[in-house]
């Protein structure tokens, strides 16, 4: 796994250079075309695509350094435990935002740049559309790497409590936390009466109590992994379901609002539900790996440390 990662990360950083090279021989360009020839109208609007791109691909690899520039007066008075915690919730706080940005931006593309638009600018809208993909899929990469990342601090700040080098206290904690937003999830596809959220929120559950009894017992760990792997895909196919049915909703409230009386206020509620869907699905999957994501994913205090070395 780490392996592929360094590939990722490998890919991610040529495709930045190219992004960049683009970028330089575009305004170069324009520079010249427009002291001796015509500037084409098209370039304007291609290195503002470019810049966007180089944005969003750029803040996934710096998310995965922990080089983001942030505000770490606490971090960096505490030590130990406490240490761990701080930027354990600086990940969370993090990766919460990143999941509603990224529902927001799907939202945003496909009802009004595509669905709203397709039917007059026909092919154009789709081009259009898929062009902006980077910023969903920007907060999209950033939001793992910091369910990733958050994962490891709370798994090293559980450890150096319990004083064991493995503990089931972060496990137990975080899945009776999913538990209870499921919980909260089948009230609400009761109550709306849709039958296949509710139907994939009672799997996650039955999967999660699973998971949580067999990581109290510590007994069979690979049957532990696999459940904590199915509840989480499961989640994340909760998830699915519900950008479908906000999407729905929103093109319809936006399109045809004499129809549906929904208010802005009420339509922005609505994307609470998929972006916690996005992060304690993901959150899941990551959690019977949390011991080993600290091999992978660099702590904030030795990025700052080589920081000041540099």
């Amino acid at each position: 796994m780490k392996k592929v990662l360094e590939w990722i990360r490998r890919i991610e950083k040529y495709f930045l250079a190219l992004l960049v090279l683009g970028i330089s021989f575009f305004s170069i360009g324009q520079i010249l075309l427009r002291r001796f020839f015509r500037v084409p109208l098209w370039m304007d609007s291609c290195i503002n695509l470019l810049v966007v791109w180089t944005a969003f691909i750029a803040a996934g690899v710096v998310t995965y350094e922990a080089s983001h520039i942030k505000i770490d007066i606490i971090g960096r008075f505490v030590k130990g435990v406490w240490k761990k915690i701080v930027y354990g919730f600086v990940s969370l706080f993090g990766s919460l935002a990143s999941s509603l940005f990224m529902v927001l931006f799907i939202v945003y593309l496909t009802v009004i740049e595509y669905l709203s638009k397709v039917s007059a600018q026909g092919t154009d809208a789709l081009i259009h559309t898929l062009l902006l993909v980077v910023i969903p899929w920007g907060f999209f990469v950033m939001a793992i790497r910091m369910i990733n990342m958050m994962c490891a601090d709370f798994h090293e700040a559980a450890v150096l409590i319990r004083k064991k080098p493995e503990s089931s206290m972060l496990k137990i904690l975080s899945m009776i936390i999913v538990a209870v937003f499921l919980v909260v999830n089948i009230f609400i596809y009761l109550s709306n009466s849709r039958i296949l959220g509710l139907v994939f929120s009672i799997c996650a559950l039955l999967s999660a109590v699973i998971f949580m009894i067999t990581a109290a017992v510590k007994k069979s760990p690979k049957f532990t992994t696999a459940m904590g792997i199915v509840c989480g895909v499961i989640i994340l196919a909760l998830f699915v379901v519900q950008m479908f049915e906000i999407i729905s909703i929103n093109y319809q409230a936006k399109v045809t609002r004499e129809l549906f009386d929904f208010t802005d206020a009420k339509l922005n509620t609505m994307y609470i539900l998929p972006t916690l869907s996005f992060f304690f699905g993901w959150l899941v999957m990551m959690i019977p790996f949390c011991g080993k994501l600290r091999d992978i994913y660099p702590e904030v205090t030795e990025v700052a440390n080589e920081e000041v070395e540099k």
